[in-house]
């Protein structure tokens, strides 16, 4: 008997071990990443061809004003136009908040602007956060499984009146005094979803009356049970379902931060190119009212000779319209470096302040080499979003395999060992002779429950078919949109690269008209007063033409950017390496080389 007691106890302590394992995903995922397997693969298969597996260089298409100017006219008309001709221009800011003509600045990389964006941004801090948060919720759910210790103590009195006893002078009253105390640990299996619990508990008894007479007696306890659903709630998928969720729900909050910072950078990226947009149209504006302020200075010497009062006055109308543009592009520099300075949040070149952040960088003007194929495949590999919607099918997974379980019958065993101890001695003698296993308890029982037509559990399995099905389409629909962000930004680099060319074009053929108008001046023709009118216009439209050039060229290095954003690698591209599994509250994803 006592062999057969330790042998049971042995297997309760087995399968205890058992229920004490960690928490690994009992999940299988492989349909998910067959999935995105076979979604990647389809969408190859329609790229298969030599045009869409072909490396496209952007092109432009050749000006027959490019293809008949000299390399030395082009070279004269250069020098005339274009950021080689206002490069090197001081230009005046104008007074700003704290009424001061010339404010300080500070000159600023496009790479420094996107390190402090990323290291300071009030936005991406906040998203920061958010991975932490839901790695505490992570381990919030994986503490369900483990070990609960308990105790408890009580002290209880009864005095119960009973009839009079038949021998004479024995009263049929009792009382009792019982002083108890309990201790043990509690635990959920994460593989069998079942409850076990080890508890031992220790009491002293006094009781008077009856035909007992007077005596004091110590007990101890010692019993180990587990209870066991067999069907419904049975399993480590049901069991592990929210930690699996938490986990899923980490994963993707870590996504989320990559797309969160990939935005931020295209952001800095716009913020930075429209400053060097605003400052460079700051340095044609000046330059055209310079000229305007020229030809009307020349004209009033000659006012009492062959110029007339209207000519005058038409010349003066043009260099206040210049000079209220000129007003107008001071404003847009100093919004356009607010705006940067609000997005990279440095202490360095606080937002409150009136420095003005003057680009260093100049936009690139090379052209870009690209496959359809590469760039869809890329894209749909690296995007984050993807990485959302196929965690959402998971999800969806998860929720359905549980929903399913619930449609089964509850079904649940119960077991206990326990070994009882007894001594008039003191508490230690109890649990002593509870050692030598002569008292042992024996308990098991079952439970069984199902509802008559159990339709709340099947439309639940339903509604988690469903949603699953609605997360796939979701997920095929983002697919969709990766791809058009991905054509979308190809296009646009394409034609960006060409308007540069094209606007190039333009302007060189301004200047070589402005050259010819003033060449005929100083040959000494007549100032009409259609000639002066025919200087003002051509001095506007080569204005017009230097800034649609360098708005062609920082189109197309934002067009790049977005283009590396459309494809998921936009932080390779910056030389930022992303820490996707963080298991540290202190969220270090940026990782700077």
């Amino acid at each position: 008997m006592h062999m057969f007691s330790r042998l049971l106890l042995l297997v309760a302590a087995v399968l205890l071990t058992v229920a004490f394992t960690g928490c690994a995903s009992p999940f299988d995922f492989s349909r998910s990443d067959e999935l995105r397997n076979t979604l990647i693969s389809d969408y190859q298969k329609q790229l298969k061809s030599d045009d869409a597996t072909a490396d496209v260089t952007t092109h432009r298409t050749p000006s027959d004003v490019e293809e008949n100017l000299t390399p030395e006219r082009r070279k004269q008309l250069d020098s005339m136009s274009g950021y080689a001709a206002y490069a090197d221009d001081k230009v005046s800011y104008g007074p700003g908040l704290t009424v001061e003509q010339d404010q300080p600045t500070v000159v600023l990389s496009l790479e420094d602007a996107i390190r402090m964006a990323v290291e300071n941004n009030l936005d991406i801090r906040q998203a920061r956060l958010v991975p932490a948060v839901s790695e505490q919720q992570l381990i919030q759910a994986q503490a369900a499984f483990d070990f609960t210790y308990f105790a408890n103590i009580g002290w209880q009195s009864n005095d119960t009146p009973g009839p009079p006893s038949i021998i004479p002078g024995v009263s049929g009253d009792t009382t009792n005094d019982t002083l108890s105390f309990g201790t043990g640990l509690r635990k959920v299996s994460p593989l069998t979803g079942g409850t076990f619990q080890l508890q031992t508990t220790g009491s002293r008894i006094r009781q008077s009356g009856g035909f007992t007479g007077d005596q004091t007696y110590y007990t101890g306890d010692f019993e180990a049970s587990f209870t066991q659903p067999l069907l419904q709630g049975a399993g480590p998928e049901v069991a592990q379902q929210q930690v699996v969720l938490a986990r899923s729900a980490r994963d993707s909050s870590v996504a989320q931060l990559k797309v969160n910072t990939m935005d931020l950078v295209v952001s800095v990226e716009q913020a930075y190119w429209n400053l060097v947009n605003a400052n460079d149209a700051l340095k044609v504006q000046v330059r055209l009212l310079d000229r305007t302020i020229s030809d009307r200075d020349m004209l009033a010497k000659r006012a009492q000779f062959d110029v007339t009062p209207v000519q005058l006055t038409e010349s003066n109308s043009y260099v206040e319209i210049r000079r209220s543009n000129v007003i107008s592009t001071r404003n847009q520099v100093r919004l356009a470096s607010d705006a940067l300075k609000q997005l990279i949040n440095s202490p360095d070149i606080p937002l409150s302040e009136e420095e003005l952040i003057l680009p260093a960088d100049r936009p690139i003007d090379d052209p870009l080499t690209f496959s359809l194929l590469d760039a869809v495949t890329t894209a749909l590999q690296e995007r984050p979003e993807m990485r959302v919607a196929l965690l959402n099918i998971q999800d969806a997974t998860v929720r359905q395999r549980v929903a399913d379980n619930a449609r089964l019958p509850v079904l649940d065993l119960t077991a206990s060992i326990g070994l009882n101890g007894l001594s008039d001695t003191g508490p230690f003698a109890a649990y002593s002779n509870m050692v030598d296993a002569d008292y042992i308890d024996y308990a098991i029982g079952g439970q069984f429950e199902i509802p008559i037509l159990n339709r709340a559990a099947k439309a639940g399995y339903e509604a988690a078919k469903i949603q699953r099905d609605q997360t796939v389409l979701a997920y095929q629909s983002q697919a969709q949109q990766v791809v058009l962000d991905v054509k979308n930004n190809l296009r646009d680099v394409m034609t960006n690269f060409e308007l540069i060319g094209a606007n190039r074009a333009a302007r060189r053929a301004a200047a070589d008209n402005l050259r010819a108008i003033e060449e005929q001046e100083k040959a000494g023709v007549a100032l009409t007063p259609e000639f002066i009118n025919l200087k003002l216009q051509a001095q506007q439209r080569l204005a017009e033409t230097e800034i649609a050039e360098i708005e062609a060229m920082t189109s197309y290095n934002q067009s790049i950017t977005t283009l590396y954003r459309a494809m998921g690698t936009l932080l390779s591209q910056q030389g930022i390496a992303f820490n996707e599994t963080p298991y540290d509250t202190t969220n270090q994803f940026i990782i700077w080389p």
